[in-house]
């Protein structure tokens, strides 16, 4: 019964770590979305299509 209980943790625990990849990996793909975002939105506001404003904006939610 011990062995059980230890291969239903190890079990928890390998999903756990299958669920936490799959957030990295989602997280990773919105920061990188993010950054470019903002490249974009810098080269906009050198151009004076967007206000400094906004670029400030989209700046603080790549910093969160």
């Amino acid at each position: 019964m011990h062995f059980n209980v230890m291969r239903n943790t190890a079990a928890q625990r390998e999903q756990e770590v299958k669920d936490l990849t799959t957030k990295l990996q989602s997280t990773t793909r919105t920061l990188e979305l993010a950054k470019q975002r903002l490249a974009d939105s810098e080269s906009l506001v050198k151009r004076e299509l967007i206000s400094r404003f906004e670029y400030l904006k989209t700046q603080a939610e790549v910093a969160d």
